[in-house]
């Protein structure tokens, strides 16, 4: 069986690597003589595979490093939707149907923000552009408002000075806002 040039330097990159992962001494000349090639050959077998080394390396140590960031990411966008929704209801009448509307404001607009970031939109063109963007963005910014007014109002009713009661509700949902593109910005994006 005959071997390509390609083939040679594949195996010629895969001992390095082998080697060199297991914490070996190699040099170019090594790895050209196993290989019956010059020496500056040899030298960039090796160099490929630190490269590689590093970028795996590089990669254990953002996933080491993600997880504790995941898991801030998803108790802050925990925390903001479930102060949101507890001051929206907390704001509403003391009636089922008062609490019901008031919960469903926080929640909309959380769900009008996944809806426009997460789902792969495979259609592309002006109308489909204005039902992710026009429509979603729509049903987020009344959500929004709403939900702004309602937590406003609660941090006034609760006696808070009108700068808390107007910033106040900002940090509540930007909070929980930020979070979900956070933790769709830290999502593994699918290979096409």
């Amino acid at each position: 069986m005959t071997t390509t040039n390609g083939d040679t330097r594949t195996a010629a990159r895969t001992a390095a690597y082998e080697t060199l992962k297991a914490g070996k001494l190699l040099t170019g000349a090594q790895i050209a003589e196993e290989f019956g090639m010059s020496g500056a050959w040899g030298s960039e077998r090796i160099r490929e595979a630190r490269a590689q080394l590093a970028e795996e390396s590089a990669q254990q140590e953002q996933i080491k490093h993600s997880r504790p960031s995941r898991l801030i990411v998803w108790a802050a966008f925990l925390l903001g939707i479930g102060a949101s929704v507890a001051a929206n209801v907390a704001h509403a009448q003391p009636t089922a149907g008062a609490r019901i509307a008031g919960a469903f404001f926080p929640l909309a607009l959380l769900l009008a923000v996944e809806v426009m970031s997460r789902p792969v939109w495979n259609r592309t063109g002006f109308l489909w552009g204005l039902a992710r963007y026009g429509a979603t963005g729509l049903v987020a910014i009344v959500a929004a408002i709403v939900s702004y007014r309602h937590m406003s109002g609660l941090l006034l009713q609760y006696g808070e000075d009108s700068l808390s009661a107007l910033l106040g509700p900002l940090s509540v949902d930007g909070l929980m806002v930020v979070s979900g593109f956070a933790l769709l910005a830290m999502a593994k994006m699918p290979k096409s």
